[in-house]
């Protein structure tokens, strides 16, 4: 399942980078990717969770609450958020065997890219759609339903508790992962936390965008 939402998550930020990376190979459902391409987003999930692990050590023995206020905090910190980017862009390589490039140069610190404003509307958008792609990819993988069958039942708000929940978390995790490209200050918004903390209504925010993609979608199939 973290392969899942990894995956989900690196495909929300790459029409941020250019929408023509969604044509390449590997931006596929997570069932057609390769052993290696799997092992690079595990990769990636272990390297954040040892990173993570030491951050919150300090709370290791405390309650839930606190813990999740840390985290809460830590994902808050737009300082942290450049500390756990840098690590995990040198992991990357270490894993690869590669040689570790400077994460960012002098030129690079001060450069600005710019978007057109389609590509900006279109990538702050489809968060919602492969929100919805991962987590019925995962429901069809694990639960052996027809995705049309699953695509009826979120039109229906039939879906059990179980999966409503699955899919708000894609929701909010493709969300998340669409907001520093937008601006890193985004991500000091009390919005901005873990899944923990929302509420019923911010989770309902979430499925009314998977049940706009789930209509299109089965429309398309």
């Amino acid at each position: 399942m973290l392969n899942r939402f990894a995956n989900a998550t690196w495909k929300a930020g790459q029409p941020f980078r250019g929408l023509s990376r969604i044509t390449r190979p590997n931006f596929t459902v997570a069932n057609f990717l390769s052993q290696e391409e799997i092992q690079k987003d595990y990769d990636q999930i272990m390297a954040a969770s040892s990173r993570l692990l030491v951050s919150m050590q300090d709370v290791g023995n405390s309650a839930k609450s606190e813990q999740m206020q840390r985290l809460r905090s830590l994902l808050q910190d737009t300082v942290y958020a450049f500390k756990m980017a840098k690590f995990l862009d040198s992991s990357y390589y270490v894993n690869q065997n590669q040689a570790v490039p400077l994460f960012i140069s002098p030129t690079e610190d001060t450069a600005t890219i710019y978007k057109s404003v389609k590509e900006q509307k279109i990538a702050t958008s489809i968060a919602g759609f492969y929100a919805l792609e991962c987590g019925l990819n995962y429901v069809v993988a694990t639960k052996n339903m027809l995705p049309s069958d699953i695509l009826q039942s979120i039109i229906n708000n039939t879906l059990s508790r179980e999966n409503k929940i699955l899919l708000s978390r894609f929701a909010n995790a493709t969300w998340k992962a669409g907001q520093p490209f937008r601006g890193l200050n985004r991500i000091t918004r009390n919005t901005f936390t873990p899944f923990f903390f929302l509420t019923d209504p911010d989770v309902e925010k979430d499925m009314v965008q998977i049940r706009a993609a789930a209509q299109k979608l089965l429309a398309s199939l």
